[in-house]
């Protein structure tokens, strides 16, 4: 489904999809206000349409005591709720075949997202960008089946968050569960006062520490490694300078960190740096969605990097970890799905929903050209259980037994890697 969904007549706007009379799937964004549609053949293309459409019917289809979706820390949990198609379609089958578990991750986790107040929290949840950031942060978290803050925290940088998963989330990820790939993971930095040696034989990666230090210096690398279901011990080392360039790319904090650093650049080069009391600022433009444009002050003493300091090893492991681990994760979701299908009273029930949530997590590329085909009223999404606000969550009444055939195992697919040309995985 399409995600960000834009506000419009102050709500936020609804989703839905179908399969027209050729069978083709039709995906839709509308505002239940102003009657305004855009239709599509991806998410991203009636995305577009509904941006570029314009009100058909001024009627107030709204309750006038209901108040609009927000995404802000007082309504992380109704936004959850109201775009709970879109979150569902995200988290890890193998974490969503476990009902308690999954009811607890998301109470856990829209407990954590609504308590990121005060201090340099305000300045995140202010900006559009800031929100996005904490959107794109709880994203990360339900892909990994990871609890907050038990699996990993948010931490603010300037005007946006990033999520830092600990070791535990990534182990978590591919250890749990009969799917799991591996037995065993570790993450772990190498600094540069440590004396290690690494061995790869017959494709066996070894790492060891003959000594580690109190103080141990800077990182210089990353090591992922660990034994798989079938015994084979696998790993990469990954240097800093390698991250630090999947950083510039994949990393929402790292690139704005880098833009404000620009913008900086740029302006002193035209004498446009400005002063409030002893503090310098410059402006920066912004687009805003809706057409329009606002001045944004970025002042040098706030400017931070997020892969310096005290979070520096953190962050660096959590590309490292995200870059070895993606290929594992990729088939394990697969063979879990699988086993899901297998352990379903109704099939055909699993196979709709299944399809539905592959469609939804397929990253479409965007139209460029094609006019969106109008189609007949497309009716409003079954609401997916997700729990609401916190003191109301409770999970829901268990299922009856039915009789069902015997299951037939599935073999599970074995997972075999190959190293690119840097003597790593490639994620990006």
């Amino acid at each position: 489904m399409p995600t960000n969904l834009p506000t419009c007549c102050g709500y936020l706007a609804k989703s839905g999809k179908k399969a027209d009379a050729s069978g083709a799937m039709v995906y839709a964004v509308w505002c239940d206000n102003c009657g305004r549609k855009g239709t599509g053949p991806t998410p991203e293309s009636a995305r577009i349409a509904f941006d570029r459409s314009s009100s058909t019917a001024v009627v107030n289809k709204i309750a006038p005591n209901r108040p609009p979706v927000r995404f802000d820390a007082a309504h992380v949990a109704e936004f959850v709720a109201e775009n709970a198609v879109e979150l569902s379609s995200i988290v890890a089958p193998f974490v969503k075949a476990d009902r308690p578990l999954f009811d607890r991750m998301v109470k856990k986790n829209v407990r954590y997202v609504m308590g990121l107040e005060g201090g340099n929290w305000a300045k995140v949840w202010a900006s559009e960008s800031g929100r996005e950031s904490i959107k794109d942060a709880m994203d990360e978290a339900f892909m990994l089946g990871a609890t907050l803050p038990d699996m990993g925290c948010m931490v603010p940088y300037g005007e946006v968050a990033e999520f830092i998963p600990d070791v535990e989330a990534y182990r978590f990820a591919v250890t749990t569960g009969s799917s799991a790939p591996f037995q065993n993971l570790e993450i772990e930095p190498i600094f540069e006062r440590d004396q290690y040696k690494i061995t790869r034989k017959d494709g066996a990666f070894a790492l060891e520490f003959t000594s580690i230090l109190a103080e141990r210096g800077e990182v210089k690398a990353i090591a992922v490694y660990g034994t798989t279901r079938a015994g084979k011990q696998v790993g990469e080392v990954y240097p800093v300078s390698r991250l630090i360039e999947k950083a510039r790319t994949h990393s929402q904090s790292y690139r704005s960190y880098l833009q404000d650093v620009q913008s900086f650049e740029v302006a002193k080069q035209e004498g446009k740096v400005k002063r409030d009391g002893g503090r310098e600022y410059v402006e920066k433009t912004i687009n805003k969605r809706d057409g329009g444009t606002w001045n944004k002050r970025i002042y040098l003493d706030e400017l931070s990097n997020p892969y310096d300091g005290a979070d520096r090893p953190e962050m660096l492991r959590k590309l490292a970890g995200k870059s070895f681990l993606a290929p594992y994760i990729k088939t394990r979701n697969s063979t879990a799905a699988i086993e899901e299908l297998n352990e379903s009273d109704d099939v055909n029930e699993l196979l709709d929903k299944a399809l539905g949530q592959a469609f939804d997590a397929f990253e479409e590329t965007p139209a460029q050209t094609e006019t969106p085909r109008e189609e007949s009223p497309i009716s409003e999404p079954e609401p997916a259980a997700i729990p609401e606000p916190p003191a109301d969550l409770a999970p829901p009444p268990a299922k009856a037994p039915s009789k069902k055939a015997e299951k037939v195992p599935v073999e599970k697919p074995a997972v075999e890697i190959s190293e690119d040309d840097e003597g790593g995985l490639g994620l990006y």
